[in-house]
């Protein structure tokens, strides 16, 4: 038994797991349909996370890859730094291979305080007219 079917034995089982605790019935049709849909975006998430990684010069996989991979869903975002380990937490930057130190990326936007926003100069915009002289 190879991956796929043993995904798509876990995906039957947890789809009419599910249906019976609703008290409805699903076609396995429906259940092949998303079998095949999820092993498909599970292969995907596994390259993207893979890449991730590589770009970051490790082997290995971590959580911030995963949280970088759901960066389009806020909400499973917000629920995976939740459950980062606190290892992972505290470390600020990481380091390549030959022991130097990396700058830290933040993927949180920049927010500035409303109190500090109004203390800043504001910036004057030149009109691109006036260099044309």
């Amino acid at each position: 038994m190879d991956l796929r079917d043993r995904f798509r034995l876990s995906t039957s089982s947890i789809a009419e797991s599910e249906a019976k605790q609703d008290n409805m019935k699903i076609s396995q049709s429906v259940i092949d349909c998303i079998s095949d849909l999820a092993f498909k975006y599970a292969e995907l998430l596994a390259e993207d996370l893979e890449m991730f990684a590589n770009h970051a010069g490790r082997k290995s996989v971590n959580m911030n890859d995963v949280i970088i991979s759901a960066h389009r869903n806020k909400h499973l975002t917000d629920v995976l730094r939740k459950k980062k380990p606190q290892s992972e937490k505290k470390s600020k930057k990481s380091s390549n291979k030959e022991g130097k130190s990396l700058p830290h990326m933040s993927l949180e936007p920049n927010l500035v305080n409303p109190e500090e926003q109004q203390a800043r100069p504001k910036r004057i915009k030149k009109s691109p007219a006036r260099y044309l002289d």
